[in-house]
């Protein structure tokens, strides 16, 4: 609510690009958000939505995604209680973490039984456009736990194969009837259980190394009419689910 999207960039400082372009750009990304202090990589940067920011909230929000609240005294206490008690919490918080120089501009979840699970994802504005509609880069990955950690007090913990987050959302926004196109660009880089990387809050995780990108139409579309750009081919966990057997 205090993000003000119009002021984020000036216009000289805003690309428009063509598909190459746009994927030549990702590929240039860092491999990840950056933790609390601003220096230590944080979770894969492995999602990019293409498309106006209110059409893409319209859009997780028909599919169940709730906007989270901001980290403070109370609402990290409330994600204890509902945590010792196996309650719900749908808006339940989540850490900032930073790309661009400041923290993340959006952040949803989809919750499950309790607040120890969910789905989330932040997202940023990226100062790019494609075809001049409006470019969000993020991270997406699916919480398993809490646990104490010294640099967040209280965090939630992340299931380590977070290819599987990143399909989650691929799926939720192609049964939204909304998705165009997919692809897969480089730039997070690999990593299996045998030599695990590790994000903000020392949790593990291993990923094919890709980050998916979604666009989005603004009709109505069919799953048979989804486009697959021709760009690199993701495994979607499971080479890192025969690591872990």
């Amino acid at each position: 609510m205090r993000v003000d999207f119009d002021r984020l960039y000036t216009k000289n400082e805003l690309q428009d690009l063509d598909l190459e372009g746009l994927r030549h750009y990702l590929e240039t990304l860092p491999c990840c958000v950056l933790g609390g202090d601003k220096e230590t990589a944080g979770d894969p940067l492995n999602l990019v939505i293409v498309g106006d920011g209110t059409h893409v909230l319209a859009t997780l929000a028909r599919r169940g995604w709730d906007l989270t609240e901001t980290m403070h005294g109370a609402s990290m206490l409330n994600t204890a209680i509902s945590s010792v008690f196996g309650s719900k919490y749908r808006t339940s918080p989540v850490s900032p973490l930073y790309l661009f120089d400041r923290p993340q501009d959006i952040a949803l979840q989809k919750s499950r039984s309790t607040v120890d699970e969910r789905n989330h994802l932040r997202l940023w504005r990226a100062p790019v456009t494609l075809n001049g509609k409006k470019v969000f880069v993020g991270q997406i990955s699916r919480d398993i736990g809490i646990k104490f950690s010294s640099k967040t007090i209280i965090t939630h913990k992340i299931d380590p194969v977070v290819d599987e987050a990143r399909l989650y959302i691929t799926m939720d926004i192609a049964a939204s009837q909304t998705l165009r196109a997919v692809g897969y660009v480089k730039g997070v880089g690999y990593s299996d259980r045998k030599a695990p990387r590790f994000n903000y809050t020392e949790d593990p995780f291993y990923t094919d190394g890709l980050r998916v990108v979604l666009i989005l139409g603004e009709d109505r579309l069919s799953l048979d009419s989804i486009k697959d750009l021709p760009w690199e081919r993701a495994t979607e966990g499971k080479q890192n689910k025969e690591d872990i057997k």
